[in-house]
């Protein structure tokens, strides 16, 4: 696959240098703002919205889909290792860290637009969600951060993704429910810590770290929280508030801890555990938010 790769790149700069032949001003600030609904700060920012004050259990599936690809797509580049378009043969105008192929971007924002759309089946949703995927991922190929291959690519892997996670969802979500605690704990451990020990890259660790967390916090959630997202409007904005301290977990310990692969896999384990955990614990004792009704007999 590499090989293949590597003989696209040519075809992939003459891509990039017809799309930044009409390049403007305007259109650089556009797209470096547009780009950055597709970073880590948009779903830090986004998730929470859907787990916490819109529909809990679509969003405990959003989160698992969203952070899985995002995994595959870290193990992917790390494993296939193809630099990112080279600043002595384009203009880049965005800055991008690690490899290249497939495109985070292209990848996650496709999973969760597809999540999204199925939870939310409207025509006009949909249509604005294939507009933003296809933008993000166009803006990716104008700022040069990525070749058109990687893209299509990522795009290619989400839909193969997507067809796995929806297929093995339901029984495995079913499996893990009749469980013992301490064996659903024990399962969040083995496909993160590969990931972390079996590549050296600095760019494994929040992927790993963030489905490590979401694990564990959904396991103790489910067992000892049970909590649902319903409630009066004002209820589901204070809860948005605990976005602030997710964000000083990620961001903040970053300041206080030394910079290195154990402090990075710490935080944000810590910061997937606060966000389908503690946050929704505290919500509880706040009173801002509800046990949900038990099932149906």
């Amino acid at each position: 696959m590499q090989a293949f790769l590597e003989s696209l790149v040519p075809w992939g700069y003459q891509v990039l240098h017809s799309i930044q032949s009409w390049a403007h001003p305007w259109l650089d600030a556009f797209f470096l703002v547009l780009t950055r609904l597709g970073d880590a700060e948009g779903y830090l920012l986004l998730l929470p919205v859907m787990y916490w004050c819109v529909d809990a259990h679509a969003g405990r599936r959003i989160s698992l889909g969203v952070l899985h690809v995002l995994l595959l797509n870290t193990v992917i580049k790390l494993y296939v290792a193809i630099p990112r378009p080279d600043p002595a043969n384009i203009r880049v105008i965005g800055y991008a860290k690690g490899f290249s192929f497939p495109s985070g971007h292209a990848q996650g924002v496709m999973t969760l637009a597809a999540y999204l759309g199925r939870h939310i089946r409207k025509p006009w949703f949909w249509f604005t969600l294939a507009v933003l995927t296809l933008s993000i991922g166009f803006s990716r190929l104008y700022l040069a951060v990525h070749f058109p291959q990687d893209i299509l690519g990522g795009w290619l892997l989400a839909l193969l993704g997507l067809a796995l996670l929806w297929t093995l969802e339901a029984p495995l979500s079913s499996w893990l429910s009749r469980q013992p605690l301490l064996l659903q704990l024990a399962l969040c451990f083995p496909l993160p810590l590969f990931v972390y020990f079996a590549f050296h890259h600095p760019s494994r660790v929040p992927a790993a770290a963030a489905v490590l967390g979401f694990g564990l916090g959904i396991a103790l959630e489910r067992r000892f929280v049970r909590f649902s997202s319903d409630g009066p409007l004002h209820h589901r904005a204070l809860r948005y508030l605990a976005v602030l301290p997710l964000g000083l977990i990620v961001f903040g310990l970053k300041l206080l801890l030394p910079d290195s692969d154990l402090s990075r896999l710490f935080r944000y384990t810590l910061a997937a555990t606060f966000g389908t955990f503690l946050a929704p614990w505290f919500f509880l004792r706040l009173g801002i938010a509800s046990k949900e009704s038990p099932p149906a007999h």
